[in-house]
């Protein structure tokens, strides 16, 4: 078999895109495990201009595909036809998507869609609208002739349900591919201080940065030694420090900027909590990232985390994005760190987390049945779904996981009810 993915851009690895960064390591991974595997990329120019990577790929001018049915990418797609071919599409509202899963249709190449969290409904609601408006009809087209559609977790599950309920569909996330801390420790240079860190775009709306900042606020004043760091590019942060010095904040937000490598691993083991409050994000890598460190995070369902996060008991999850939640989320954290042994296993807990639920050797055989499956039209999505969580429980929670799963099952909730809460049953 041979697996092709599709995106816009070159899943260069030194470009900040989240979506080509994902393709990148997955198909780096899959490479490894022994697949046959070609990055198809859609891009404004067809310089491979990119690290050395151990998968082969092809890039399409994006200025010739105006004309889909005569472009080279049309005609790439009818050479796959009657050939032991899958096709892996990642992202979602693009037109060139739509053509060529059309042309995929028409030829009976099986293919699965990524949207990379494009249909979830937590967008500014004057968006969504516009797109559903415009598109939704399409993409329902796009995704109902998919062999599968895969999603990295529950939050995007309900989004991709509101444009397609009959779907197939397939939860895995992607994995970790960085060093997991077996023994994690503190090496906090700031001792006295309570660090709350957030690593990530400065996205008021979409990252949550709203509440992240009011919530920092209330809890301040119930930790006055606590302090907030705000990673990433300072040239974006203007209306975070418009924020910060209304709420009268200054002297306790930092702005340790971009950092990379020795500097960055060093400076986020001085924080006790990393905040993701996002309304709609996908799983953020930094999250991953201090996690492998042992620290554990304070998290929405939007980050694809939230049912890991309680099932490892890995920090907390918060029902809602807003101030008051983001507070009482830092205040329970800091309770425990007043404890020696809650402390150390929240750090452990967070760490374990990452090692078990996001190995990639296991994310990667996952994958492949999902794929296996799409070739054979042999598919059972909540099954699917429900096996590929389940092999990510902490073994401790699979019992209690089966109990409430044959109680549910028995009282006549459906498939989809079971498996959108199978993570929860073992916390």
């Amino acid at each position: 078999m041979e697996l092709v993915h599709l995106i816009q851009g070159k899943a260069s690895p030194v470009k900040m895109n989240r979506t080509n960064l994902l393709v990148h390591e997955l198909a780096q991974q899959q490479v490894n495990a022994g697949m046959n595997v070609t990055v198809w990329g859609i891009t404004d120019d067809t310089v491979h201009g990119y690290p050395q990577r151990n998968f082969k790929s092809v890039l399409f001018d994006r200025k010739k595909l105006s004309s889909f049915s005569g472009s080279d990418l049309a005609k790439a797609i009818r050479q796959a036809k009657g050939k032991d071919v899958i096709f892996h599409l990642h992202g979602a509202f693009l037109d060139t998507f739509h053509e060529a899963a059309k042309l995929m249709r028409a030829c009976k190449l099986p293919y699965i869609v990524t949207p990379h969290g494009g249909y979830q409904k937590a967008q500014p609601p004057a968006i969504w609208q516009l797109r559903r408006r415009r598109l939704m009809r399409r993409e329902a087209t796009l995704l109902a002739g998919a062999a599968a559609v895969h999603v990295e977790g529950i939050s995007e599950l309900e989004g991709v349900h509101t444009v397609c309920r009959t779907c197939h569909a397939s939860i895995i996330p992607f994995g970790y591919s960085g060093e997991v801390k077996s023994n994690p420790t503190t090496t906090s240079e700031y001792e006295g201080q309570f660090i709350v860190g957030y690593d990530g775009r400065a996205d008021m709306h979409g990252r949550g940065l709203d509440a992240l900042l009011e919530g920092f606020e209330l809890f301040s004043k119930y930790v006055p030694d606590a302090r907030l760091w705000i990673f990433g590019d300072t040239a974006h942060l203007q209306a975070v420090r418009e924020i910060v010095a209304q709420l009268g904040m200054g002297s306790k937000v930092s702005y340790p900027g971009a950092k990379y490598g020795p500097e960055r691993e060093m400076l986020h083991r001085q924080v006790q909590v990393f905040v993701y409050p996002s309304r709609n994000n996908g799983t953020p890598s930094t999250l991953l990232e201090t996690c492998a460190l042992g620290i554990p995070c304070v998290v929405t369902e939007a980050t694809n985390v939230g049912s890991y996060v309680k099932a490892y008991h890995a920090g907390i999850v918060l029902s809602e994005t807003s101030a008051v939640e983001v507070a009482t989320g830092l205040q329970k954290i800091a309770y425990a760190y007043r404890h020696d042994q809650q402390r150390m296993e929240l750090r452990k807990n967070a760490a374990r987390m990452v090692h078990t639920a996001f190995d990639w050797k296991k994310i990667v055989s996952e994958y492949n049945d999902m794929y296996d499956e799409a070739l054979t039209g042999n598919w059972s999505p909540a099954g699917q779904a429900q096996s590929t969580l389940w092999n990510r429980l902490p073994q401790q929670g699979k019992p209690r996981a089966t109990e409430k799963m044959k109680s549910l099952t028995g009282r006549g909730f459906s498939e989809n009810y079971v498996l959108a809460h199978i993570m929860e049953y073992a916390s």
